[in-house]
């Protein structure tokens, strides 16, 4: 195994790890308020926006480990493959900043609305 599949093997488990931790978290928040009743960012309209996310994060991950290092030699030899494979990484990486931008603004949307300080906005 040489340098770059190393450093991808790195890189896609850390994705993987990442996509992991998202899924935990917003299920854990998910579940909390749910069972208390409150529901303090509406969490039920970002929960499936961000599962979806780290779907996409998973796929992404593992997509480039195959890219990288088990299909480099099927990739190598046929420029088609290659193009639409890695136009299909380029894709779904779009998909993933565009979820992330618009959960970003939706988030700041729904806080900008309670009209609470900054300084009073839950982490996570």
């Amino acid at each position: 195994m040489d340098s770059t599949q190393k450093i991808t093997t790195l890189v896609s488990a850390v994705g993987l790890l990442a996509s992991c931790v998202m899924v935990l978290r917003v299920l854990r928040r998910h579940r909390l308020s749910l069972s208390t009743g409150t529901d303090p960012l509406q969490p039920h309209r970002f929960t499936r926006r961000r599962i979806t996310m780290s779907a996409v994060l998973a796929v992404v991950s593992v997509m480039l480990f195959l890219g990288v290092c088990v299909l480099d030699g099927v990739l190598s030899t046929s420029p088609g493959v290659f193009t639409w494979f890695w136009l299909g990484v380029l894709g779904l990486l779009v998909w993933l900043l565009c979820l992330a931008f618009f959960d970003m603004f939706a988030v700041t949307h729904v806080r900008l609305g309670r009209r609470e300080p900054p300084g009073n906005w839950p982490r996570g």
